[in-house]
């Protein structure tokens, strides 16, 4: 009995012995690692002393070979888009410069504005503005121009000049609509017909009005 004991004594204190050695030698890898990394880090120092500048110049050179180019890519699929020639048409162009002269400072000017950015679906279906019916009113359409106060940029007062189309009898019911939805909205919408010139002090004029409310 005694003898049996003993050995179970030595194979206990066998097997702690083998735990503990396993674990150090664990620790003892990663100290090993870690000192390999700074010899090798030290070494890539004495290495490049010699040359900072020519090893900043490499490296920059590196970065800039994997920064993306702006423009056509190759993941970029090709011919399937172009830029469009002019966001304004000439006469939206022309009124664009005296509109710009005739407001105050403190105003700001917006072009072809998405009127979802302008007025918003009231109490959407579902919380969801895409699920109601609404939303088909609105997401389409666009503003020619839009006045917003610089300061906060809250909106002030929405234009739209009106050219020979808009006599059209589509026309005719989506500014019908248009003006239904921003008066709904309480956003002030001005009708201005396309002229060949326009009379900057009378824009003005009319312009002080709505800024005035």
């Amino acid at each position: 009995m005694l003898l049996l004991f003993c050995i179970c004594v030595c194979l206990f204190v066998l097997l702690n012995v083998v735990l503990v050695l396993v674990r150090w030698r664990t620790r003892i890898n990663m100290v090993l690692n870690l000192v390999n990394r700074i010899v090798t880090f030290e070494r890539q120092l004495r290495a490049h002393s010699g040359r900072p500048i020519a090893a900043l110049r490499d490296r920059d050179t590196i970065v800039a070979q994997r920064l993306p180019v702006s423009g056509a890519t190759s993941a970029t699929p090709s011919h399937h888009y172009d830029v469009v020639a002019m966001v304004l048409t000439p006469s939206e162009q022309q009124f664009a410069r005296v509109l710009a002269d005739a407001l105050p400072s403190g105003y700001t000017v917006m072009m072809q504005v998405a009127l979802q950015r302008v007025v918003a679906v009231r109490n959407p279906r579902r919380g969801q503005p895409w699920r109601d019916k609404r939303w088909n009113q609105i997401s389409q359409k666009s503003l020619d121009f839009v006045v917003i106060r610089s300061a906060d940029s809250k909106i002030i007062l929405a234009i739209e000049l009106d050219d020979a189309t808009h006599l059209q009898a589509n026309r005719i019911a989506r500014d019908e609509l248009l003006d239904t939805i921003m008066a709904d909205a309480g956003v002030w919408l001005l009708h201005v017909p396309v002229h060949a010139h326009y009379d900057r002090h009378a824009l003005q004029m009319q312009l002080l009005g709505y800024l005035a409310q």
